[in-house]
């Protein structure tokens, strides 16, 4: 229910794509900071590169063997803009990880400018906007300035400290562009690639689970379906060849009990023929009626459970049936035995089934409904290759906890009831193991307005 409320995926295959995107968003959010390095290095660089510029001119005029300032006091060169200043001691302060990419930049720069290595140090870089606005908001401005304060030896040894602000050289930055850029490459690009990495591998490591999923199902309906062939990964070869043991006991279990069944109900044809001749000569009158009919009882259970074994075992080819002339003859049958009984529906397609083993399921069917509702109405109807068979009754119909059980074999709603009417609890069981054998599903459900029960029957195309 938890599952249900949070949106998580029921399948296997919805949950690992979730988790492989859902990763890899956050690891693009945890990466996000890699990208505003990148951008403050970028908004930094013409600042920082036209700074190093105007401090190797100064230093070309300080440095040069014939100038008047060699031995002058270098502040006379400060400006506004620039200030520079002699110290008797380098100092090098900590800087943040995203300005020592800066600092480097100001060095390769001045190196370019000069022809040679100077020893720099960036003391303090702050970046800022035409509104004054500094740090991050920064990233998303058109024209922004830097005021760089570094440190840098000259020639003769001297350490200058230079204070310098810089802007854009009238150059406009485009942070819409570059955001966009970024998302449209990095987090666009990437996802849509994952995602279809995703859909892809997953389904391709799925679809063996989807399979066993697939004959798991099957195996409910015929225990006779193929084995699950032993291909893919170790665990899925593994989970097969486990699947089809288990089939091929369930298999041998099945046939063990079919043929227990239909042994000991064939060996018992011989008493019971033996018990009716020795009926038949007895001189009580009222002794042979009730021994004719508790040998009734005795015979119709001996033929169900022939029956039902029978039921169990449908193999060989199908023949094409009107299912619309085989359930009129059901109607038609229970009609002449006094029973009302009506049959609508339209004329279809030949349908592909075992014509006998069908005819007795829905046989039975319609024996319980007249029998415990008193009335039969079938229906006939086809929907999307699934043909809907329903055999709907007047009567009390069966509580809803109790539908699952009547389709057991031997199964009795209660005891007074099956004293009124008889039977032996194998009819539905008989018609549950016909449909499953023709790959269909029989389900009890409530009549119309509530009123008796529905006995649903769909059989696929």
């Amino acid at each position: 229910m938890a599952e249900r409320r949070l949106g998580w995926p029921r399948t296997l295959y919805g949950r690992l794509v979730l988790v492989l995107v859902a990763g890899m968003l956050l690891a693009q959010l945890l990466t996000g900071t890699v990208w505003r390095e990148a951008r403050y290095e970028k908004v930094a660089e013409i600042p920082a590169r036209l700074a190093a510029a105007h401090v190797a001119q100064t230093l070309q005029l300080l440095e040069r063997p014939a100038s008047p300032l060699v031995d002058a006091d270098p502040a006379l060169l400060s400006t506004a803009d620039f200030k520079v200043r002699q110290v008797q001691t380098p100092s090098r302060p900590p800087l943040s990880r995203r300005d020592r990419p800066v600092e480097r930049l100001l060095r390769q720069a001045l190196a370019a400018e000069l022809g040679s290595e100077r020893p720099l140090y960036l003391q303090q870089l702050r970046l800022y906007d035409v509104d004054g606005r500094r740090d991050e908001a920064v990233l998303s401005a058109r024209h922004v300035r830097g005021e760089f304060a570094l440190q840098v030896q000259s020639r003769h040894g001297q350490w200058l400290q230079f204070d310098v602000s810089e802007g854009q050289a009238g150059l406009e930055l485009k942070p819409r562009h570059a955001l966009v850029d970024y998302l449209l490459r990095i987090y666009g690009l990437r996802t849509l690639l994952i995602v279809l990495l995703a859909l892809v591998v997953v389904r391709w490591l799925t679809q063996p689970l989807t399979r066993l999923a697939k004959a798991a199902q099957d195996l409910g309906q015929d225990l006779h379906a193929p084995p699950l062939p032993t291909e893919g990964p170790q665990e899925v070869r593994q989970a097969a060849q486990a699947f089809n043991q288990m089939q091929a006991q369930l298999q041998q279990s099945a046939h063990a009990r079919e043929e227990l069944l239909a042994a000991v109900s064939h060996d018992l044809r011989s008493p019971l023929t033996r018990l009716r001749l020795r009926t038949e000569m007895l001189p009580d009158a009222t002794a042979r009626a009730r021994w004719r009919a508790d040998l009734d009882d005795m015979q119709e259970l001996v033929d169900s459970i022939l029956d039902y074994s029978s039921a169990n075992q449908l193999r060989g080819a199908r023949e094409p049936l009107d299912l619309h002339a085989l359930l009129q003859t059901v109607a038609d049958d229970a009609v002449e035995a006094g029973h009302p009984v009506t049959f609508s529906g339209p004329l279809l397609a030949p349908y592909p089934g075992y014509a006998r083993s069908l005819k007795r399921a829905l046989a039975n069917v319609v024996d319980n409904a007249v029998r415990y509702g008193g009335s039969a109405c079938i229906t006939l109807a086809e929907n999307e290759g699934l043909v809907e068979i329903s055999v709907i009754d007047a009567g009390p119909g069966i509580p809803p906890d109790q539908r699952e059980r009547m389709l057991q074999p031997f199964q009795r709603l209660e005891a007074s009831r099956s004293a009124r009417h008889g039977g032996t609890g194998l009819g539905l069981s008989i018609a549950v193991a016909i449909v499953q054998a023709h790959g269909g599903q029989l389900s009890l459900d409530d009549g119309p307005a509530g009123h008796g029960l529905r006995v649903r029957i769909t059989l696929p195309r």
